[in-house]
This record gives structure tokens, sequence and C-alpha cells, in this order.
């Protein structure tokens, strides 16, 4: 790393502009112009928390099929200007889910061709 890597402009993250959350989706719209409905079950599954990912290994410990169908978002609070921390209906409350990963999230969630989750 040089000189140069310091003061080169950096690109500008995606920030919300808005969002809400609904018991079966969690809408954000983003400041680069896109929109996206994040499914509750497919937010639980993917759950950043240590509880639901190895922390050395980075591997997935949440096995998707005990993530019932008709999980819902009980409650959504913002967390400081980086993230919103989500409780589901399973009572499971630990992730927080920064906006990088949410923004990184729809190219995951959303299959070609398909509709947003």
């Amino acid at each position: 790393m040089g000189i140069l890597d310091d003061i080169k402009p950096r690109q500008k993250k995606p920030r919300p502009t808005a969002w809400r959350y609904e018991p079966l989706r969690l809408n954000v719209s983003w400041d680069d112009g896109r929109q996206f409905g994040y499914g509750a079950r497919a937010l639980r599954v993917a759950c950043p928390c240590a509880g639901c990912v190895d922390e050395w290994s980075g591997k997935r410990t949440v096995d998707e099929s005990t993530v019932k169908p008709g999980l819902m978002i009980q409650s959504a609070e913002e967390t400081g200007r980086y993230a919103v921390q989500l409780t589901f209906s399973d009572t499971h409350a630990t992730g927080i889910y920064s906006w990088d990963y949410l923004h990184a999230l729809m190219e995951t969630l959303q299959a070609p061709g398909q509709p947003p989750a």
C-alpha cells in the first residue's frame, strides 16, 4: 500500500434513503435509485450474528430447513447510522444487519429474471 492509496477518492457506498418493515418484509430504498424488499425468512436465514455464523470459519450454522416459512419480523430498530437490528417471531434478535451487508444481499436474494424477494 502506497501513499496514493491514502489520497485517491474512494467509491461512495450506497446508503438507505428510507426503510420500513412489515411482518413479512423489510423494504429499503437506496440512494443509488434501487429499492428492495427483503423477505423475513430470507433475512433470518442470512442472519450475520455470531450465533448463526461460526466466528472462526465463517460457516453458516443455521440450517435453512429449521427456519419456518411463516416467520415474521416483529420489530426493527436502527443501530447507529450503519445498521438495523431485527427481532423475528422465533425470538431471534441478535442479528445486526449493516446497510453494506443488506445492499450486498440484494444480489444473492434476487435470482436473475425474478422479482425481489
